[in-house]
């Protein structure tokens, strides 16, 4: 394997957290996917980028935040909105 996220997180520039699931699908047909780190650890995300990391405002603060939390919870607690991003099932 080339590859071996520890985290990962979709998060497609513009789009809504109901768009972004959407793209989570054809992750799971990869070849390497139930052999990734974070598939393994329940650390799979999908993000709404529209709202946190698509557009210059204070949200973006948010969504650095949201970033942080996603890499290191046991440093950041996310006490933003609980439709700001979807842990995602390791299951295909």
């Amino acid at each position: 394997m080339r590859w071996a996220q520890e985290v990962l997180i979709v998060m497609p520039c513009g789009f809504h957290l109901q768009q972004a699931l959407k793209h989570v699908s054809p992750l799971h047909v990869h070849l390497d996917w139930s052999g990734l780190p974070a598939v393994q650890g329940g650390r799979v995300f999908a993000v709404d980028a529209n709202a946190y990391i698509a557009r210059p405002a204070q949200r973006l603060v948010d969504g650095t935040e949201l970033l942080a939390h996603f890499i290191h919870p046991e440093f950041v607690a996310w006490g933003g909105r609980r439709d700001a991003f979807q842990r995602m099932d390791s299951s295909p």
